[in-house]
């Protein structure tokens, strides 16, 4: 869900999609041959990330009201391996900017925007944003970006260096110019903390090779790379569906699914809103309860929640069989649907599957 910015006259129509029209690489940047990613492409300026249906949040510097509908966001810009860039993408990979939702361009402090594209994002979900309270001290940090314009690359191991900035902090983050607009994960939770939007300087020049070099500062080093906090922007954002009442919903097991007793099945749930950390799974026949619990499984907003359980040996076989799921934070309220009907069946060291129907 990261963007490359492009400008309009970098990219054409080919009647299947698009393609970068330049031809320009890292090496054209007068840096060093020894330099990482020297023959890579560089099409772009700057980064952004997917944070709403048809929103991207950027560096405040990297777009203005006037050149809002001028650029391009490309999803999907990486290396197919050692050798290959990805040239060629497809309609739903391509996005224009629409309008200029909202910006502070403040460079180096509160700097950042907020883009509406052209049309809803295909295929790819929005980013979790801190929305409340500040990164924690010292945190592990992550950023996935386009640096100096190159394909996509994720930069871990860095930490939280300052965090006393009422706007911003401070990582030390290894990013460049193009990393502008970049994504800062915490690397525990995920969340974006914030906007990659300044820092030191990316290249210096060796007057013996007649190029230039990456600038390598210790750790401690250096300035460090300044970064927007999420909590600056993230109120303009839709609402968080994983903030709001939800509920739950069975994946898996599906209608006419055969269940074996005794062996290992695999339950899927997805869940939306404050449905609660810890549930319940209990196993109903029709609408009976039929006193097997399996408790407390983890369960998280999102799509997938999975669940390893084991059938009784000696549940009796048949169809009409059902999981429903309690909220352990709900009392003795049932939260989300039954699952649909299985079947329980013998296992395979039972002999034949065959199924009698109670």
């Amino acid at each position: 869900s990261t963007a490359i910015m492009v400008r309009l006259n970098e990219v054409a129509d080919t009647g299947e999609g698009f393609r970068f029209t330049t031809s320009e690489t890292l090496a054209d940047n007068n840096v060093c041959p020894e330099e990482p990613y020297y023959n890579q492409p560089t099409p772009g300026f700057c980064s952004a990330f997917l944070i709403g249906p048809d929103l991207v949040a950027t560096a405040g510097h990297c777009v203005n009201a006037f050149n809002a509908t001028n650029i391009a966001f490309v999803f999907g810009f990486q290396m197919e391996d050692e050798e290959t860039p990805v040239n060629r993408f497809p309609y739903e990979n391509v996005y224009f900017g629409a309008e200029l939702v909202a910006r502070q361009g403040s460079t180096c402090s509160n700097d950042w925007s907020i883009v509406r594209l052209d049309r809803p994002v295909e295929n790819r979900l929005p980013l979790s944003v801190r929305r409340h309270g500040i990164v924690p001290d010292n945190q592990e940090l992550v950023v996935i970006g386009y640096p100096v314009g190159l394909p996509v690359k994720i930069s871990g191991g860095a930490r939280v260096r300052s965090n006393v900035g009422f706007r911003t902090f401070v990582a030390n983050l290894d990013t460049y110019a193009g990393n502008s607009g970049s994504a800062v994960f915490n690397a525990d939770t995920l969340e974006v903390e914030g906007i990659l939007v300044c820092g030191e300087t990316d290249f210096v020049f060796e007057s013996g090779e007649g190029c230039r070099v990456s600038n390598r500062c210790p750790d401690s080093g250096c300035r460090g790379e300044d970064v927007t906090r999420a909590t600056e922007w993230s109120g303009l954002l839709p609402s968080d569906p994983c903030e709001e009442e939800g509920e739950l919903t069975f994946v898996s097991p599906k209608v006419g699914d055969a269940v074996s007793r005794g062996e290992e099945v695999e339950v899927i749930w997805s869940s939306t809103g404050t449905v609660g950390e810890s549930i319940d799974l209990l196993l109903f026949k029709g609408d009976f309860f039929d006193g097997q619990t399996w408790s407390p499984l983890v369960n998280q907003c999102g799509p997938t929640n999975r669940a390893e359980v084991t059938l009784p040996a000696g549940l009796p076989l048949g169809n009409g069989y059902r999981f429903r799921i309690h909220n352990r934070g709900a009392g003795e309220n049932f939260v989300g649907a039954f699952s649909e009907y299985f079947t329980v069946a013998k296992n395979s060291s039972e002999g034949t599957p065959e199924i009698e129907l109670v």
